[in-house]
């Protein structure tokens, strides 16, 4: 081989190199749905540039023509398989049935017409240059080219870098744009080459340099191949994905990185940004344990399509410097299939349903809480206190329970009104609150009626406190209209200085007994019930109003 055919032939080995590189590694994500048509387009790229090398390497006429019939099975196969990677690639669906037919009766038409040249319609008269080294074919193209080939392919190219900048347009995260513009850049420049050729530009005398521009358009895929995951990183639900969505959707592969994400969602976690595109999701989300084991859980339920769970994520504080607040949120999962049933990826819808989770929390305040003293409801406590019964019996510690009720307190409505009735229960409430401790439980039985559970006390502790109780209620004054109203209190108290076999029940009826005793003793007193306890409770005692002891 001459250094001057080596000129020629050269970049046409290099192209016909990198095509094969490629093949290669689109064989390895042979499974993604893209890389069947993206393999297709190498496959119509190398069967061009291989033919192209042998033509210019055969030294008759025939031999030559015979190669460049070869040459157009690629040249009319590359525009049709490079319109369908990019309808894939873009997220369009399946073309109708008409339409693919007709596509396909292109190719096969051409491939016949380029192979037979039926009355002269492909070429006329074509001729050997032999000016030129290496020689060269006149080819004389005759009206199929010229009319209706070169047309269909042109229109096909134009379509499919429309639908890329489309796409460049409607996918506005870095990473796309970049990726379809490479992508366009890849088209356009084997396509103005050609288009050179055409009009007589030649790098060469007689050289075609289209085949040669091919080994450079391959080079940008393959960088955007290696490093942008051409396949992996396909924006797989992009109709999924509505900017406009209020709930975060983030878009994840088959390996669990980010393929895409919504303004929604990158508001709730400001790391999502263009760096975050096609790293793993446990990356960029590695402050939010929540949420990713909550998309790992889901995502390991392969037998639904759709899981739903709930957590709550805490969310940093504002530019400002707010606090950090909590966030609930319901996380739907869903898996991405092809229409075989294929798994592609999955999406991640989260919808914020804080605003649900505090009025549901309201409401069970509501519920749990009364709300005149914001104390516990009658039902509440015995729910609550029931569940420290259990608690104190598994571990062996004493529990005492005390209830008190206002002496004479319909007398107090009837002289100054409800309203002030109000105030002295709200007033009695906040006494207890103040005396207890922050985990005894305190609750407002009706009426003028408390009960507090009060766990690790002993015996005289717990007499004690019954008696801070008495004395603070007995403290209280509440003024109506410049004159004070006040209040005493009887108190009964039973207990146990170790659980064993009780339940709340056990002590409620024993403190019930010492309060009617304290009550019908005369009141503003304390009552330790003892005769339901046996040895195991203090001897029962009745402590007169200022400390005196009585009988």
């Amino acid at each position: 081989m001459t250094p001057h055919m080596a000129l020629y032939i050269s970049p046409l080995v290099v192209s016909a190199a990198v095509i094969v590189a490629l093949l290669v590694v689109t064989w390895r994500s042979r499974s993604d749905p893209v890389a069947p048509w993206f393999a297709a387009t190498l496959v119509a790229f190398l069967i061009w540039t291989v033919g192209y090398v042998f033509e210019i390497l055969s030294p008759s006429l025939d031999a030559k023509l015979r190669w460049a019939d070869f040459e157009f099975i690629g040249i009319a196969v590359l525009p049709v398989v490079w319109f369908e990677v990019v309808r894939r690639y873009t997220g369009h669906g399946p073309l109708p049935r008409w339409f693919a037919a007709l596509l396909a009766a292109f190719v096969a038409v051409s491939v016949v017409v380029f192979a037979v040249n039926p009355g002269g319609i492909f070429r006329g008269a074509p001729t050997l240059d032999t000016t030129t080294s290496p020689s060269v074919v006149v080819p004389d193209y005759g009206w199929y080219w010229a009319t209706l080939f070169m047309p269909v392919v042109y229109l096909l190219l134009a379509t499919t870098v429309v639908l890329l900048a489309h796409a460049m347009w409607r996918d506005r995260q870095s990473l796309y744009r970049l990726q379809y513009g490479l992508l366009i850049v890849a088209i356009l420049l084997p396509v103005i080459a050609g288009t050179l050729y055409i009009l007589g530009v030649e790098p060469a005398p007689g050289l075609n340099p289209t085949t040669a521009v091919v080994s450079i358009s391959g080079a940008i895929m393959a960088y955007a191949l290696f490093r942008y995951r051409l396949f992996g990183i396909a924006p797989l639900a992009r109709g999924m994905v509505v900017d406009g969505l209020s709930d975060g959707v983030i878009v994840l592969d088959t390996y669990d990185r980010i393929v895409d994400f919504n303004p929604a969602a990158r508001q709730l976690f400001p790391d999502l940004d263009g760096e975050a595109l096609g790293r793993p999701v446990s990356e960029i989300l590695a402050f939010h344990p929540g949420l990713l084991e909550s998309i790992g859980h889901v995502a390991d339920d392969s037998a639904q399509d759709t899981v739903v769970a709930e957590l709550s994520v805490a969310l940093p504080g504002d530019a400002a410097g707010g606090l950090p607040e909590s966030r609930h949120f319901t996380l739907a999962l869903t898996a991405v299939r092809t229409s075989g049933g294929r798994v592609l990826g999955h999406s991640v819808l989260l919808h914020d349903v804080t605003r649900s989770v505090e009025l549901l929390r309201q409401v069970e305040r509501l519920a749990t809480t009364d709300p005149l003293t914001e104390l516990l409801t009658r039902k509440a406590f015995l729910e609550l206190g029931e569940r420290e019964m259990t608690r104190a019996r598994r571990q062996g510690f004493p529990m005492w329970l005390v209830k008190l009720d206002l002496d004479h307190f319909a007398l107090v409505n009837d002289l100054y009104g409800s309203d002030v009735g109000d105030e002295v229960i709200r007033a009695v409430a906040g006494a207890c609150r103040r005396i207890l401790r922050a985990f005894d439980l305190v609750g407002r039985f009706g009426g003028e009626e408390f009960v507090m559970l009060l766990p690790h006390l002993s015996a005289v502790e717990a007499e004690e406190i019954a008696e801070r109780l008495r004395q603070t209620v007995e403290a209280l004054a509440v003024w109506k209209d410049d004159q004070l109203v006040t209040v005493t209190a009887s108190v009964g108290l039973a207990g146990t200085e170790r659980t064993d076999h009780e339940f709340l029940n056990d002590l409620l009826a024993p403190a019930d007994s010492a309060l009617r005793r304290a009550r019908e003793d005369g009141g503003n007193r304390v009552v330790v019930g003892a005769e339901e306890w046996g040895a195991s409770g203090p001897a029962g005692r009745a402590q007169r109003p200022g400390g005196e002891q009585g009988p």
